[in-house]
């Protein structure tokens, strides 16, 4: 811990509560005081601006009046004085990328051992929950076609995100619990499946799971608590039960720009004449084009933890230092298809159409990324080729990054 502790960056170490006492060092604290000393130098900077915008009018102003006195003393005030301000500027500049460069490079180092701890964790008991927490949460991105359907149906998004938080908390208690019903009835049937047997043959080996709220939180201090939708996308051509779906080759393939949050997928067999010639199959052809999937992922913040218990009565020990208490869940839903083409406005254009989708149950995919972000398509997935070690560690790497959009 002596290590820990003297990668404690200095802006934490200056705080009131820690002046005369070595401060015990925690993860998630070092990440919120790397978010915070980024916006402090932010603004250090655009102050340092906006002075000299001030000192340069001022001494445009002094320059006005020296001129009529005197044209040579205005001239050797002037490029002194805007030496001197350059010179405090670039040192200050400097002094920041210096801080921040220090800072990211102990968060780097703690940042393996992080990783490295939770390898170990789950070798010995894997489980779709990281007792050390999420590392690198998603950037929050924006979706236009998903907002529109709150926007829609006039549905306001706390009432959904309470709803999803809800799932996700009785999933951690059926988790330790072993409550297939709930399991079984929240979670997406494959994800579902897996977590059950998991489950079970952990318990069957010896080991206890026990849920608890660790009330501690960082330095004594209980956490705040927060629960936000991260990012969100509608798949269109898809559906929840991933047996249903084709092989990816059997699809065509269309995705806007990210911030749209749309992807569809159109079944190849549309664009085949002779698919079209049985009249009884034309009434329903188009059925599973119709299909519309809402998934969203949620980031989570409480203190609800799950301790592992061995056979032998010793829990895994987890150095709480090193917990981030960030989580991450992905929920879907199969959406409910409107009436078609009935618009206040006589023509009703495509996005208009899928705005009016409405949400349906609400289900749990994955959590953790346990289960690869759990892709709708299975078969022959473009997901695959990723899995190679080459893409280890990069935006390819499923475990790594975290793409609902790439489904």
């Amino acid at each position: 811990m002596k290590a820990l502790n003297l990668l404690v960056p200095r802006i934490l170490m200056q705080s009131s509560a820690t002046l005369f006492m070595k401060p015990s060092f925690n993860i998630s604290f070092l990440k919120k005081g790397l978010e915070k000393m980024k916006e402090e130098q932010e603004q250090k900077l655009k102050d340092l601006q906006q002075q000299q915008q001030a000192q340069s009018l001022q001494l445009k102003e002094n320059e006005i009046l020296q001129q009529k006195q005197s044209t040579q003393q205005a001239q050797s005030a002037d490029p002194y004085q805007n030496a001197s301000s350059d010179k405090i500027s670039d040192e200050l500049a400097e002094q920041m990328r210096d801080q921040q460069l220090q800072d990211e490079m102990e968060f780097e180092e703690l940042s393996k051992q992080h990783k490295l701890l939770q390898a170990n964790v789950n070798k010995e008991c894997d489980i779709p929950y990281r007792l050390y927490g999420m590392l690198k949460m998603p950037k929050t991105k924006a979706a236009y076609m998903p907002e529109r359907v709150f926007a829609e149906q006039r549905i306001p998004k706390y009432m959904v995100i309470d709803h999803l938080k809800k799932i996700y908390l009785g999933t951690l208690h059926s988790i330790v619990d072993l409550d297939e019903e709930f399991l079984n009835e929240y979670l997406e049937a494959g994800f579902a499946k897996k977590l059950i047997e998991r489950i079970k043959e952990l318990k069957n080996q010896g080991y206890k799971l026990e849920l608890y709220q660790d009330n501690n939180g960082i330095r004594g201090e209980p956490i705040t608590q927060e629960t936000y939708l991260g990012d969100m996308v509608m798949v269109r051509g898809l559906s929840i039960d991933r047996s249903k779906n084709l092989s990816q080759n059997d699809y065509h393939m269309w995705k806007d720009i990210d911030d749209m949050g749309l992807v569809v997928y159109t079944p190849r067999y549309l664009s085949n004449p002779d698919e079209f010639i049985n009249p009884e199959k034309n009434k329903t052809i188009y059925d599973d084009y119709k299909k519309v999937i809402m998934r969203v992922l949620v980031y989570l913040k409480n203190p609800y933890r799950i301790r592992i218990i061995r056979p032998d009565g010793t829990p895994i020990e987890v150095d709480d230092n090193l917990y981030t208490w960030e989580h991450i869940a992905l929920f879907e839903t199969q959406m409910r298809v409107p009436p078609q083409f009935k618009s206040d406005y006589k023509l009703e254009n495509y996005m208009e159409w899928l705005g009016k989708f409405n949400f349906g149950v609400w289900r749990m995919a994955d959590l953790d990324n346990w289960n690869l972000g759990n892709p709708l398509i299975v078969k022959d997935s473009d997901r695959d080729k990723f899995k190679d070690e080459v893409f280890k560690d990069s935006k390819y790497d499923p475990e790594y990054n975290i793409d609902i959009k790439n489904v």
